[in-house]
């Protein structure tokens, strides 16, 4: 069943869902996170203590999926819904939600020491979706340098001038080479099965970002700071 009802009035709607079975949620501490979980200590959503981080995962299973099916909505209108209820129910400020479909196994892992192999359905579509917002948030972040000794590429330099990515523009090429840092920061919260996978992500995500066609994506470690070009 879905509810139809007119666009000015589905963010209230929906915000009362979210206060009605998640708003009494409580936070936990473990170790770089803080979960908030119900009173079943299962976690509904968590973000990492390191503000750069700058994500906050929500239960795709419990929460995101239901907006979804339940009410209809599309995934811009589902973030900019939790980010405001976030920021009005628990005084959340300055993160970007993002759907996770295993909170509930990183929780159990962490807090009890159980690791249970547990298999997820989710379409390419969606992951996709997911990385694009991912490295679009990074990168937003980010300054850019153009050097004179590497004259073919752009440097994407963090605030501390380090290094996070050199992109390559045509006539020279078209692609990303991402520091290695980052490159694993992303295999471990998507949980790529193969390099080849990663790639392909990230490359469709380049594509948009950068209005490549069919990017080349690579990664290694940069060892030189902005001084260094």
């Amino acid at each position: 069943m879905r509810y139809i009802i007119t666009e000015n009035k589905l963010d209230k709607v929906v915000i009362t869902w979210l206060n009605d079975k998640f708003g009494n949620l409580k936070p936990i501490v473990k170790d770089d996170k803080t979960f908030y979980v119900n009173e079943d200590r299962l976690p509904l959503f968590y973000y990492f203590q390191d503000e750069k981080n700058g994500f906050v995962f929500i239960s795709y299973d419990k929460i995101w999926s239901f907006l979804e099916s339940f009410f209809g909505i599309e995934y811009e209108q589902i973030e900019d819904i939790i980010t405001y209820w976030l920021e009005e129910t628990y005084n959340l400020k300055g993160l970007t939600p993002v759907f996770i479909v295993d909170a509930h196994h990183i929780w159990l892992e962490e807090t009890y020491n159980l690791k249970k192999e547990m298999k997820y359905i989710i379409t390419e579509n969606k992951l996709n979706n997911v990385v694009d917002k991912f490295m679009t948030n990074k990168f937003n972040k980010l300054s850019t340098f153009k050097s004179k000794l590497f004259p073919v590429g752009l440097f994407y330099i963090d605030n501390h001038g380090n290094i996070i990515a050199e992109v390559i523009f045509p006539p020279h090429g078209r692609g990303v080479i991402i520091d290695w840092e980052l490159w694993k920061e992303v295999s471990d919260f998507f949980g790529f099965e193969t390099i080849r996978g990663q790639q392909d992500s990230i490359s469709k995500w380049a594509d948009q970002y950068f209005g490549f066609k069919d990017s080349s994506i690579d990664y290694r470690d940069f060892v030189e700071t902005i001084e260094d070009l």
